[in-house]
């Protein structure tokens, strides 16, 4: 009777922690996917927004990636990659490019958590050609969300 009991419990566990780990790699994970593309106006590089979310329980992100033109992006790491705009809670996200290495990030409102004003790269130009980003609010009185003002 012990050795029954025993292996029921083993199994038990065994399934519980098969599970478990199955789910921990479904549950919770990021999945992102590439927006769209914006060519600078000299066609030496590419302004990438992605967006990502890990379900229902989380907002959208959103983030802004510069490379060179054409050069493909891998989603799954995006570790590689210089994010230089990340954000969610945002309305009307719009990249623009303004001139060639000058790009405008315009957005009605958001929630931004990370922003560089400036992106090179070895592989253009050997760091040489350097792009600045600049925020463009369009709201001139508060682009932080009304939800997100307050705890």
């Amino acid at each position: 009777m012990k050795r029954v009991f025993i292996v029921i419990i083993s199994i038990s566990l065994c399934i519980s922690i098969l599970f478990l780990s199955g789910c921990s790699t479904e549950l919770g994970a990021w999945r992102y996917q590439e927006i769209s593309r914006t060519k600078s106006p000299d066609s030496t590089v590419d302004a990438v927004p992605i967006t990502g979310d890990s379900g229902a329980t989380s907002s959208t992100a959103y983030i802004l990636v510069i490379v060179p033109s054409g050069r493909k992006i891998d989603v799954n790491h995006l570790e590689k990659l210089d994010e230089l705009f990340t954000t969610d809670h945002v309305k009307h996200l719009r990249i623009v490019w303004k001139q060639a290495q000058l790009v405008g990030i315009h957005y009605d409102e958001a929630r931004i958590s990370k922003f560089k004003n400036f992106w090179s790269s070895k592989a253009v130009q050997d760091y040489r050609y350097v792009v600045e980003l600049r925020l463009e609010p369009g709201n001139s009185q508060n682009s932080l969300p009304f939800g997100d003002r307050f705890w």
